[in-house]
């Protein structure tokens, strides 16, 4: 600024000297265009004043931030510093993890590891997760059970109590028949050929009589066509006689064989009475019996594991039930039904292929994605049963649907999303990426270094 009005003085006196008056004629003529030329200058000297002043002011600025950029490039040369300590320290860290590593894994991949860990965590809270519901659903079958054990108990000393009375019954109405006991009157019972005899006999008695009555009329017929007062010939009076008397024989013998017969087939059609009355009342006893019998084979045991095995299989054919409903949803092809034909000493489950002319198969026969939506149904029955009247609104389900095609995912997403709109809770513990897509609230969980994670929201 000195420079700048120092010049600018010199410059001033310079303009000046021309129109300087001289000592002898001062010459005044020239003194208005001066005037406006020093105004100008002036005008000039001020604008240039104020950009000189403006000048100073950014300059004074430009000073302080080249002053603050300064500041922060020794803070930046700190943190560099310490950010290659830091990076040091985890280049040692990361070369230490990596021979643990390598200690502990060799060449495998650490997806395969924690694949297979996460697997074997998976494989352990299911077989935890089902063991426990199916503690709870024995415990609760056993409970069942004993209480069916006490009724049945009752039941069957009742029963007892009444083939008592029914077996003294019976032995009264074989004394008041004639018979000693109840062996007496079945030893008195007529075979199956004897009376096949006396039926064939009766039916031939039956036939002879027939027959007499037929010449008998036969003979009052040719009776009447004599004369009234004809007599017989004396020649032929003696064999007529003898023939008479020897029919009379005849007819008598028959009649005594006939009497006989006919008592016989009396006392046959009483004997077949009382066997078919009793033939009854053996059948109801027996019965009685095979239903009692069955029952004491259920419950006999000292333990009583017979009839929760039965117990066991009533309530698995009920949980077959409540799984084919939802597999019906999730895959048509298939459904599920106790083996061996539901017999109460077999546990085991099979499948029906529907698309193979309804041939049953093992449950184990089944791949990945197919076993994956028989066991999403069982657990869905399984929830319903051991729900029983209250209502279980949440359901998680960890991993699995990695093993799932496509297709086979998105039935199960679409099953899912209907529980979901019949006002089902559902929590998905997965890493499919189809699935972050599909379900818009999720729980993210972000490992970080030193073994901490961090957990955020997003939906």
């Amino acid at each position: 600024r000195l420079r700048a009005a120092t010049a600018e003085h010199a410059a001033f006196h310079a303009l000046l000297a021309p129109f300087s008056p001289a000592p002898s004629s001062p010459d005044l003529s020239a003194a208005p265009a001066l005037l406006q030329t020093l105004k100008t200058r002036a005008d000039a000297y001020v604008a240039q004043d104020q950009t000189a002043h403006t000048l100073h002011t950014r300059l004074d600025a430009q000073r302080a931030a080249c002053a603050s950029l300064a500041a922060q490039h020794v803070a930046a040369t700190a943190l560099l510093a310490e950010a290659a300590l830091r990076r040091t320290a985890a280049q040692a860290d990361l070369d230490s993890r990596v021979a643990t590593r390598r200690a502990r894994f060799g060449d495998r991949l650490v997806a395969d590891a924690q694949r297979e860990a996460e697997l074997a965590r998976v494989r352990a809270r299911d077989l935890a997760d089902s063991t426990h519901a199916a503690a709870e659903t024995l415990h609760r079958a056993h409970a069942s059970a004993l209480q069916d054990h006490d009724r049945l108990t009752h039941a069957l000393a009742a029963r007892a109590t009444e083939h008592q009375a029914l077996a003294a019954r019976l032995l009264a109405a074989a004394t008041a028949a004639g018979f000693a006991d109840a062996p007496a009157l079945r030893a008195a019972l007529l075979p199956p050929e004897e009376a096949a005899t006396l039926a064939q006999r009766r039916q031939a008695l039956a036939s002879l009589h027939i027959a007499l009555a037929t010449r008998a009329a036969t003979l009052a017929a040719r009776r009447a066509t004599f004369p009234p007062d004809a007599a017989p010939d004396a020649a032929q009076l003696p064999a007529l006689e003898a023939g008479h008397t020897g029919h009379e024989a005849e007819r008598a013998t028959l009649e005594g064989r006939l009497g006989e017969l006919r008592a016989a087939l009396k006392n046959d059609d009483a004997q077949r009475l009382r066997q078919a009355a009793f033939a009854d009342q053996l059948a109801a006893a027996h019965r009685d019996y095979v239903r009692w019998d069955r029952l004491r084979a259920l419950i006999g045991s000292a333990d009583g594991s017979l009839f929760a095995r039965f117990a066991q299989g009533l309530t698995l054919q009920r949980l077959t039930v409540l799984a084919n409903r939802h597999l019906a949803q999730l895959n048509p092809r298939y459904s599920i039904r106790r083996a061996a034909d539901g017999e109460a000493e077999d546990l085991e489950l099979e499948i029906i292929d529907h698309y193979q002319a309804d041939v049953t198969r093992p449950m184990r026969s089944l791949s990945g994605g197919e076993s994956f939506l028989a066991s999403l149904a069982l657990a869905l029955g399984l929830s319903e049963l051991a729900s029983g009247r209250a209502s279980i609104e949440s359901l998680f389900i960890d991993e699995g649907f990695g093993s799932l095609d496509p297709d086979t995912l998105e039935v199960a997403l679409s099953a899912l999303e209907n529980l979901q709109a019949r006002g089902k809770t559902i929590g998905v513990i997965s890493h499919v990426p189809a699935m972050r897509e599909r379900i818009p609230a999720q729980i993210k969980i972000t490992r970080e270094t030193g073994g901490s994670s961090r957990i955020t929201l997003a939906g």
